[in-house]
């Protein structure tokens, strides 16, 4: 056969379909597509496929290997400049990983279901036997891609946001040993697949590599997860500790309140301003009312965190208002009140942040705690700015923040953790009708099984 109609055939029925459907998958993980995305895509698969194709049979192995992935960056950069770097590396890394699995799928098929031996023989006389294994692994892919469009996969663009744009180092430190990884055993793959008679001492050396590599990632994952658990515990006390410390201002500045309002009840009866200390009185009664409502509620702990949350509103000029249960029996919920306290805690305490550069007259949180059918809801509502996609999707990421410089971004994560060791549901809603609302249920369970920090 020709070698322009060999080229011919590998451009269009093996490298356009393959780079084109892998591509697409990768970027249905964004969770804002660029503009004219398929177009793009389609002219960036035509590029690369001939340029590459043309050169795999004129060039040795190691500098085609070299030559595909500089043309991939090259292109990337150039058709998707409103991309940032990080975006592109990590498309690229994501597609270079996947890319290498499912050769190696498309390897072990074709040796040992087609009994086709070795890549020459597959870029030859069984060309479109190798087809009938690839065409499936490209239709699961299309299949894939579409669901996660169609279906709005959060979970899944979460974690590529994760990826793509968190700014920690140490998960920088990971993408890149697993990156390593990837490129050895790609290398492996290649050395399978060509004639070099010292091949296997490479791939021996190769193995041994990728295994060391591997055990150092495995080891550095376990220390992340140890350490960001040991962080949300430090995170978690402070609250608390803070939250009991203003309970002890408050009472203190309540008692120094009383002495002040004994001695303007004790003046205005001498001057017997008697419709006015009615009215003073009345005012005073009101407030205490409200106090012991909170004091005197049938669950001690959920009484001295909105007491603590109000001095808080107090301090920063917020209207906090609240609705509780009138009865609060442990019984009725299988969810513990620490974890109550550690996911109303950071949502109010990042409402509180939202809100705190508003005008006075908008600085606005409302809580809602109440027993349904379904389960215990919890809502929190803020007035403030409108959150888009891209917030919704990554506020939930461990070190995401969109404050000032002293928050962790573990608050929201911690959020979400307690909720999913419930199995519970949690929805985010921002507009500018209602502000920011955070609305989770925790079912009603008996004896089911958590973990808790606390």
């Amino acid at each position: 056969m020709p070698l322009w109609l060999e080229i011919t055939r590998l451009v269009f029925l093996v490298s356009i379909p393959q780079t084109f459907a892998l591509l697409t998958f990768c970027f249905s993980f964004l969770h804002v597509p660029p503009k004219n995305l398929q177009r793009r895509l389609l002219l960036y698969t035509v590029v690369h496929s001939v340029y590459v194709d043309i050169l795999y049979y004129i060039v040795p192995v190691p500098v085609h290997m070299l030559n595909s992935i500089c043309a991939s960056i090259i292109l990337c950069f150039i058709m998707f400049r409103d991309l940032k770097a990080k975006q592109i590396f990590s498309l690229l890394l994501f597609s270079f990983i996947l890319g290498s699995i499912m050769d190696l799928i498309l390897g072990i098929l074709s040796f040992y279901a087609l009994n086709i031996p070795d890549q020459k023989t597959m870029m030859s006389t069984s060309f479109y036997q190798m087809l009938i294994a690839l065409y499936p692994e490209l239709l699961i892919l299309w299949l894939w891609s579409w669901m996660i469009r169609k279906k709005d996969s959060l979970s899944f663009k979460r974690l590529f946001a994760a990826v793509m744009n968190s700014e920690r180092a140490d998960l920088t430190k990971l993408i890149t040993m697993n990156g390593v990884q990837s490129v050895a055993i790609g290398t492996v793959l290649f050395l399978l697949s060509i004639g070099n008679e010292n091949k296997y001492g490479y791939i021996t050396i190769i193995s041994i590599f990728v295994m060391i590599i591997s055990l150092l990632a495995l080891a550095f994952t376990i220390f992340l997860v140890v350490r960001t658990q040991e962080r949300a515990v430090r995170m978690t006390q402070d609250i608390y500790l803070g939250d009991i410390d203003q309970m002890f201002a408050s009472i203190r500045g309540q008692r120094h309140d009383f002495l002040n309002h004994v001695q303007v009840i004790h003046t205005m009866a001498q001057m017997r301003k008697i419709d006015q200390l009615q009215q003073y009185l009345g005012e005073l009664v009101k407030e205490s009312q409200g106090i012991s409502e909170i004091v005197n509620h049938s669950s001690p702990v959920l009484a001295a965190f909105i007491k603590a949350k109000i001095t808080v509103a107090i301090s920063k000029s917020i209207a906090f208002t609240y609705e509780l249960p009138n009865r609060w029996d442990s019984s009725d919920t299988s969810v513990k009140t620490i974890d109550i306290v550690k996911i109303l805690g950071n949502l109010v305490d990042n409402a509180f942040d939202e809100v705190a550069s508003l005008p006075q007259i908008e600085r606005i949180v409302h809580v809602i705690v109440r027993h349904e059918e379904d389960g215990l809801t919890l809502e929190i509502r803020n007035k403030g700015r409108v959150l888009n996609d891209s917030e919704l999707a990554r506020i939930f990421l461990p070190g995401y923040t969109t404050k000032r410089a002293g928050h962790s971004g573990l608050g929201l994560a911690i959020v979400l953790e307690r909720v999913g060791s419930y199995n519970g549901k949690l929805d985010v809603r921002s507009n500018e009708k209602e502000g920011t609302v955070f609305r989770i249920v925790l079912p009603q369970q008996e004896a089911l099984a958590v973990k808790s920090y606390g």
